[in-house]
């Protein structure tokens, strides 16, 4: 779901008039506020596609039924199958052309199969909650009406974050009430995603495209360079902004959400830098991934080669090309590398330190961000060119880089809202902190970029 489009932002100004109409007078009718935010969840992800809300439905019913199955019984077999049944349907929507195509190599054979908004997403997080139900770190749903709640919640549909069934089923049960501070919090939350997404992300993607739209072979060294800072920039205000409006918005029915993002690009490491980003996938890879491959208990040969196979799963869990799977492998071995290396690499100045983290992490983009042979060649641009001269137009092209680190700065050095130790955002309500964000979300409003879809739609 588009939160900054016009259908959507319609929608949602209905929805909360409605829904807080509901909580006032049926306030302690927990059910009937559960039919709402269900009904309106299906609602609003019928708006993308109608027919898909029956793959909801499939789900919703699977989550009931076989969760409930699971734990009594205990099974790992049906655990087992479960989860294969998960995949193989995400691998058929998601890689069904590749596949077709390797197979028969032959475009003619395929068939038109659209690939539900979000279903990466919540096929992760219907994984997560089978394996924390056989383990018994959770509770089957007690009605079909608290699963499909669970599978179509709105807020995190269509790009996450990435749920845990025990923290969202306590809120399903008890709302948290939504006090002057919780209010405080959504909001900061949701104007930190605007000004991320619209006046971040929106003017960087136009820039970035552009430079794309000309051809990669075109660029020279510091085109180069600057486009791949910038795409950065663009992903990070994009799907941060996206998480974090979606933290408020959740935040304003009563589920508080863990925060999906923490202020990456200070991390001294590449191994910090993905605590930092994407934290629910990255936590959902590690717990789900890592640790039964036997995580870092079978010695350092099986430790690195855990890690390795953990983010090629990455790899391959965004995209179906060879440069998905580069690009996993890449953070892998970086993250490998620093933990042999150990106080080797720790005794190097922490803010030497961040910008070697940075730029591995722009490097590795490449490839997350052209398919492979494209990424071979920008990087050729980006290391080998055979010039150095700045030409009168180059200046131009380093403008959005200032937009960039100075927003980066800002964001990470003023912290609008703040992760704590048990992973929630907090207000950060010092006066000067709220007056910028005010100014910020001001001028997001008056230059908003040229709207671009968010890019992990097609995750």
């Amino acid at each position: 779901m588009d939160f900054t489009s016009n259908i959507t932002i319609l929608a949602l100004i209905l929805f909360f008039l409605v829904y807080f109409v509901i909580y006032r007078y049926f306030k302690e009718n927990i059910l009937a506020i559960n039919i709402f935010v269900a009904a309106s969840s299906l609602c609003m992800y019928a708006l993308w596609y109608p027919p898909a809300v029956l793959i909801l439905l499939f789900y919703a019913v699977l989550v009931r039924y076989a969760g409930n199955a699971l734990y009594q019984s205990g099974s790992k077999a049906l655990l087992r199958a479960l989860v294969v049944l998960m995949v193989v349907i995400l691998a058929f929507f998601k890689y069904y052309i590749f596949f077709v195509v390797l197979i028969t190599r032959n475009l003619s054979s395929l068939m038109n199969v659209f690939v539900p908004l979000g279903i990466s997403f919540f096929t992760c997080t219907i994984i997560g909650y089978f394996i924390d139900i056989h383990r018994k770190n959770a509770l089957p749903p007690a009605s079909l009406l608290e699963s499909i709640l669970f599978v179509s919640f709105w807020p995190s549909i269509s790009s996450g974050p990435i749920l845990r069934g025990g923290n969202f089923f306590q809120y399903v049960k008890k709302r948290e009430p939504v006090t002057r501070n919780t209010f405080a919090l959504s909001a900061v939350l949701i104007a930190s995603g605007i000004i991320k997404k619209i006046l971040i992300a929106d003017n960087l993607g136009s820039f970035v495209n552009w430079n794309f739209a000309f051809g990669v072979a075109r660029l020279d060294v510091h085109e180069a360079w600057a486009t791949m800072i910038g795409f950065i920039g663009q992903i990070y205000g994009d799907f941060s902004g996206y998480s974090d409006m979606a933290i408020g918005f959740a935040l304003l029915l009563g589920f508080r959400l863990p925060a999906n993002f923490n202020y990456p690009y200070i991390a001294s490491s590449l191994g910090e830098l993905w605590r930092r980003w994407h934290m629910s996938f990255s936590f959902w890879l590690r717990d789900y991934v890592y640790i039964p491959l036997g995580g870092s208990r079978k010695g350092r040969a099986r430790k690195y080669l855990n890690l390795l196979i953990t983010f090629v799963v990455s790899g391959i869990w965004h995209g179906t090309g060879l440069n998905f799977i580069i690009w996993g492998s890449l953070q892998g071995l970086v993250i490998s590398i620093e933990d042999y290396l150990g106080p080797r690499y720790t005794r190097l100045n922490r803010y030497l330190r961040r910008v070697i983290t940075f730029f591995i992490f722009v490097t590795a983009a490449t490839f997350f961000r052209l398919d492979a042979k494209h990424a071979v060649t920008m990087l050729s641009k980006m290391f080998f060119y055979d010039s150095l001269n700045f030409r009168l137009s180059t200046a131009s092209y380093f403008m959005p880089l200032l937009l960039v680190f100075g927003f980066v700065v800002i964001d990470h050095w003023l912290k609008f809202y703040r992760v704590n130790d048990r992973g929630f955002p907090e207000i950060n309500s010092k006066p000067h902190v709220v007056v910028i964000l005010c100014v910020l979300l001001l001028l997001a409003l008056v230059f908003p970029g040229q709207d671009q879809p968010f890019i992990y739609f097609k995750f």
